[in-house]
């Protein structure tokens, strides 16, 4: 009978078994070295004199690169607006997704998780675009944290500072669940969420493999020293010329932003439109209501009137309650249809908080061809409107 340890075996099948397991851990370990030795070549990529934009592209370049068939995209989030929208190269982004307090991709940036997602769990409308955007029907979003924040002992996003609040937030002592305070951490002015990696394969699941190295490539200190460095950058040239209560642009940033669109206009002969747009009463609604409330009224305005006017154009705040939307390439009919979508927007918040609002239109080269002469026709007409009610009733 045959014996398995005589000496052919011994010397002939145990020593390939040997070798092929060594030769495993040989090619296992030198996978991981490879795998290292990207990620310190890439570091030397993500250098201070980059954009944010340009940070997040190389960064999906990159993932892609030691990734074979992956599909992954950064996303950008715009508190002003509610939106999500794709990074794209030459800083042109897509059209804007609304961005759900509901959707998964705020779970994933409020805790600073990263988050598996198949399309049969997806009840959000963010979600769902995401998905129909890409064509993915099982995605990861890996959200993108600059800064790491605790409630105490509790990791929960990335907030501009530290906050002591969570769900012992000091707004209010009601009880709620720990989800309900996090939703609410959203109308938070410490609460900024900066973005998200959307990742998978169009064919195909993710395996943990493909998570794992996502993960560590996403996560490494030069891509987030980088991140970091460019958008507090940004955020510092912006502060000086937006305003920060708002977000929207401030009387400086207005000037400039005036004065370059009518030089664009008279060098491209095309009209430029100029809306006023005032609060009624807003004095009266803060000594009755507090100035805090006065200051979340603006912030809403803001926000409906950003939403009213097209992408290309511009909202500053003129001071106080006054602000102005600067419209390139618009008409007076087009101002007009502006001012009534604007109005639109904000007819629901107005009426709820009893306070009306009045607009003055100018067009250049009709009403002014330089930035004082338009806001001042603006403003008259602005005061006309505020003033025709007051003479109805004094003439009734």
């Amino acid at each position: 009978m045959w014996d398995p340890f005589e000496l052919p075996f011994v010397y002939l099948v145990i020593p390939v078994l040997l070798l092929f397991v060594l030769g495993y851990i040989l090619g296992f370990f030198m996978r991981r070295l490879r795998f290292l030795r990207t990620i310190i070549a890439s570091s030397e990529e993500f250098h201070s004199s980059l954009e944010t934009s340009e940070i997040l592209l190389k960064a999906a370049h990159l993932v892609t690169e030691q990734v074979a068939g992956l599909y992954l995209k950064p996303l950008m989030i715009d508190r002003l607006r509610n939106e999500v929208w794709f990074c794209e190269h030459g800083g042109a982004g897509s059209d804007p997704i609304p961005f759900s307090r509901e959707s998964l991709l705020f779970q994933s940036c409020l805790l600073n998780r990263a988050v598996l997602c198949r399309k049969e769990m997806l009840r959000s409308t963010t979600d769902l675009i995401l998905s129909e955007r890409t064509g993915l029907e099982e995605f990861l979003l890996h959200p993108v944290m600059i800064e790491e924040i605790q409630f105490y002992h509790e990791g929960v996003g990335r907030l501009v500072r530290r906050c002591y609040g969570g769900h012992r937030c000091m707004r209010g002592g009601q009880k709620k669940p720990l989800d309900e305070w996090f939703r609410d951490c959203y109308d938070c002015t410490y609460f900024s969420p900066f973005g998200a990696f959307i990742a998978g394969r169009r064919q195909g699941r993710l395996r943990k493999r493909d998570i794992r190295r996502i993960e560590a490539l996403l996560s490494q200190r030069a891509f987030i020293s980088a991140l970091s460095n460019a958008a507090r950058y940004e955020q510092a040239k912006s502060m000086i010329t937006k305003d920060e209560l708002t977000g929207t642009i401030n009387y400086r940033g207005l000037i400039e932003t005036l004065n370059r669109e009518l030089v664009r206009a008279k060098r491209e002969n095309r009209p430029l439109g100029l809306i006023f747009i005032d609060l009624d009463n807003f004095g009266e609604y803060n000594k009755a209501k507090g100035h805090l409330a006065g200051n979340r009224i603006l912030k809403h305005l803001a926000e409906s009137i950003s939403h009213g006017v097209r992408k290309s154009d511009y909202v500053a705040r003129f001071g106080g309650d006054e602000f102005v939307a600067i419209l390139p390439g618009s008409n007076r009919r087009g101002c007009e249809e502006t001012a009534a979508r604007i109005r639109k927007q904000i007819q629901l918040l107005m009426n709820r908080d009893c306070c009306g609002v009045s607009m003055g239109l100018a067009v250049y080269p009709d009403d002014g061809t330089t930035f004082e002469e338009l806001l001042e026709h603006a403003d008259r007409r602005m005061r006309s409107e505020k003033r025709s009610p007051l003479m109805m009733e004094d003439g009734m």
